[in-house]
């Protein structure tokens, strides 16, 4: 996997990221899936008052495998809360990158294992938002788990 992070946080390190990252992929993906990845994280400033948004994930990729991608992140969220962030949008990476999830951008339409999502369907009742929601505080508290010890 190759990984980019552009920009700062201001209570997480570059090293930290990137721990959680490679983490994340490791369990959420098979190593043939992550060996083929680029992810960029990009440390946004003010995205939750711009955007109202914590965080999102972009697919990049301009063929039918989804491999590249863009995460973009609060950089002012706080340790826990961007940490846990980065896991949510990582389990959309490993939705978009198995085919489980693809977003039709010419007609706006998400579809997901097969059906087809409008754009008024109810963000919190997305299964592949469901899915994230449901992983990422595991996820977050077993990349935790792994850091004692390390002085991390």
């Amino acid at each position: 996997m190759q990984l980019t992070i552009t920009g700062t946080a201001s209570k997480v390190t570059e090293q930290q990221i990137a721990d959680a990252v490679y983490f994340y992929a490791e369990y959420l993906m098979s190593d043939r899936l992550q060996k083929n990845l680029e992810i960029e994280i990009v440390l946004e400033k003010n995205l939750i008052k711009n955007e109202s948004d914590q965080a999102y994930c972009v697919d990049l990729s301009d063929s039918g495998a989804s491999r590249d991608f863009e995460i973009t992140v609060d950089a002012d969220m706080g340790k826990r809360a961007l940490l846990i962030a980065i896991a949510h949008e990582m389990v959309h990476v490993k939705q978009y990158a198995r085919g489980e999830l693809k977003y039709l951008s010419s007609k706006k339409l998400h579809r997901y294992q097969g059906k087809t999502y409008t754009p008024d369907h109810m963000y919190w009742d997305r299964p592949w938002e469901i899915e994230a929601f449901g992983r990422e505080l595991g996820l977050y508290s077993m990349f935790q788990q792994s850091q004692k010890g390390k002085g991390k």
